[in-house]
C-alpha cells in the first residue's frame, strides 16, 4: 500500500526582516479561496483595518480575525498578560477554524514566540493535527526558531536590499495595510 504525499498538509513559514512575509500568505489565500476552499488568516499582535481584513469581508472563503491591541506589542513596555491571553485567543481561533479550513495563516506568531507570548508545545498541537488533516499551514515573521524550523517543509526568507521606510516614508494604505 503506497501512501499519499499530497494528502498530509504542510508548514510554511516566511521569515526575515523584508517586506512581503504577509503579502505572500495572501496570495496563498487567494488561491485557495478560488478554488472555493476556506483560507483562515489569525494575525497576532495586530489590531487595525488592512485592505486584506476588507477584502475578506466580499467572499466567505477568507476569514481573517486579528489578536492584538491598537499599538504593537513592544517587549519590556508592553502589557505581557494582556497579549498572552490575546495570543492564546487567537490559537484557540485557529483551531476552532482548522476543522474545516483548508489553509491557516497565522501571521505573525513567530514573533509572537520569540517574545514567549506563545508556548511553542501549543504551537506544535496545532501543527501535527492540522498537517494531519490535510490543511496547510503559514506562519509568518521575523525569525523561526530552530526547534520550529525543523517542523517546517518550507522556509523563505524576505531579505530588505532597500526599504523606502530608511528614507521616512511610512507605511500606506492599499501597500503595507
Amino acid at each position: 500500500m503506497t501512501t499519499d504525499n499530497n494528502a498530509n498538509g504542510r508548514v510554511h513559514a516566511y521569515v526575515g526582516n523584508g517586506k512581503g512575509k504577509t503579502t505572500a500568505a495572501c496570495g496563498l489565500m487567494m488561491r485557495t479561496a478560488g478554488y472555493g476552499k476556506l483560507a483562515v488568516m489569525v494575525q497576532f499582535l495586530k489590531k487595525r483595518q488592512t485592505g486584506e481584513s476588507m477584502f475578506a469581508g466580499w467572499t466567505d472563503n477568507i476569514v481573517i480575525r486579528q489578536f492584538g491591541t491598537d499599538d504593537f506589542y513592544r517587549p519590556g513596555k508592553s502589557d505581557i498578560l494582556l497579549y498572552r491571553k490575546l495570543c492564546r485567543q487567537g490559537l484557540d481561533f485557529a483551531i476552532e477554524k482548522s476543522v474545516d479550513a483548508s489553509l491557516i495563516v497565522l501571521d505573525e506568531v513567530l514573533d509572537a514566540v520569540d517574545y514567549g507570548l506563545v508556548v511553542i508545545d501549543d504551537l506544535f498541537y496545532l501543527l501535527h493535527d492540522c498537517t494531519l488533516n490535510g490543511t496547510e499551514i503559514v506562519l509568518t515573521g521575523r525569525k523561526v526558531d530552530d526547534t520550529l524550523a525543523n517542523h517546517c517543509d518550507l522556509i523563505t526568507e524576505m531579505t530588505s536590499v532597500r526599504h523606502y521606510y530608511d528614507k521616512g516614508i511610512s507605511a500606506r494604505e492599499g501597500v503595507e495595510f
